[in-house]
């Protein structure tokens, strides 16, 4: 069944949206602040914001019944919390309510989100969660044509130095949505083929566009796209651990506007990889760490656990979890049990050695 019912510029839109929303929520210090967007066939006709209200939906609907510009289309989107779930828990949502004239029923879709330490993440995918009545006046135009122009793509693969092949794309189209999710699968469907095609990881994309594009839409559409596919399991286990770098350069009309590789994810898993098989124990003997409470010296265990699950001789890194580099300021004791700043842990030699000796013969 389609749920869009063929309206296919409904159905970009209304993703588009969504995705606006959540670039919004994810740009800005606070709440998202409620929007409306009102459409005459290709045409974006008006954006409305408004102030938060008990009901958002029924505030904007008020606003739109007031409204003298003709429209058909037209999308609500704001923050809520929704229970999705049989915890019962509410979960952060960024919500779009999407309905054309000339249909009966419109759409609700909705991505969730957290926040941790106040920083933005996407949970899953967007969501398609409900049908919805059209409570304004329906319109009788079946003459639109509801299809949309679709990006278009060309690709070659040059050799580099190395006899490694580029990957060169050049797409041509006027939507920030559409053109995201063009670039990620020319990443995709070269990745999935990247021993046929001898890849040397690197991609060139070019996009040619004669319309107003948001830039720093489009920025952050592809920042959302290369870290989806660079994070995905096939990746990380044939290229990130193999030591292979994916890198992404994009140009609009020939300017540079993204460029990003996954070096330092190279190099921060090939470390992790080191650690993690280091079998012999550091010797810190006649080093000058010890516990600044009993003068314990660290005997080059793994004795030390991070909240994101790694366990790890701390003193290898500084105190560093090698996986998600949370700094540990704090370090525990494994003979006192007690916990002092990591910083205290390294005194001066000769102190270490009286500290020592004198523990010994305790």
């Amino acid at each position: 069944m389609d749920i869009f019912q063929g309206n296919k510029i409904f159905e970009e839109r209304i993703f588009k949206l969504l995705n606006w929303g959540v670039y919004l929520r994810d740009t800005s210090k606070g709440r998202l602040t409620p929007f409306i967007f009102l459409f005459k066939e290709s045409e974006q006709v008006k954006i409305i914001t408004f102030q938060e209200d008990e009901d958002n939906y029924e505030r904007a609907k008020e606003l739109l019944k007031k409204r003298e510009e003709i429209f058909d289309q037209f999308f609500i989107g704001y923050e809520a919390e929704m229970i999705l779930d049989e915890t019962n828990q509410p979960t952060k949502t960024i919500i779009i309510k999407g309905f054309d004239k000339r249909q009966d029923t419109g759409i609700l879709m909705a991505q969730k989100f957290e926040l941790k330490e106040d920083k933005f993440k996407k949970i899953g995918n967007p969501a398609i969660l409900d049908q919805l009545p059209l409570e304004l006046k329906k319109i009788n135009d079946n003459n639109q044509d509801l299809s949309i122009k679709s990006t278009s793509t060309y690709e070659k693969k040059e050799e580099n130095k190395t006899g490694k092949k580029i990957v060169k794309a050049e797409l041509t189209g006027n939507n920030e949505n559409e053109l995201a999710l063009a670039i990620r699968d020319v990443l995709v469907n070269n990745i999935q083929n990247f021993n046929e095609y001898n890849l040397s990881g690197n991609f060139e994309i070019n996009i040619k566009s004669e319309n107003n594009i948001n830039i720093d839409f489009l920025k952050y559409l592809i920042n959302d796209v290369f870290y989806t596919v660079i994070g995905n399991s096939f990746v990380v286990q044939n290229f990130t651990e193999k030591g292979i770098a994916i890198s992404l350069t994009t140009r609009l009309n020939n300017e540079q506007i993204y460029s990003d590789s996954t070096k330092y994810a190279v190099d921060k898993i090939v470390d992790l990889l080191a650690i993690m098989n280091r079998d012999e124990k550091r010797d810190y003997s006649k080093s000058n760490i010890c516990c600044p409470e009993c003068k314990w010296i660290p005997d080059g265990k793994k004795n030390w656990g991070c909240t994101c699950g790694f366990v790890w001789d701390t003193f290898q890194t500084k105190g560093k979890c090698p996986q998600c580099e949370t700094q540990w300021k704090d370090t525990w004791c494994p003979k006192c049990k007690k916990t002092s700043k990591h910083q205290d842990w390294y005194q001066p030699n000769e102190k270490v050695k009286k500290s020592s000796w004198k523990f010994w013969k305790n």
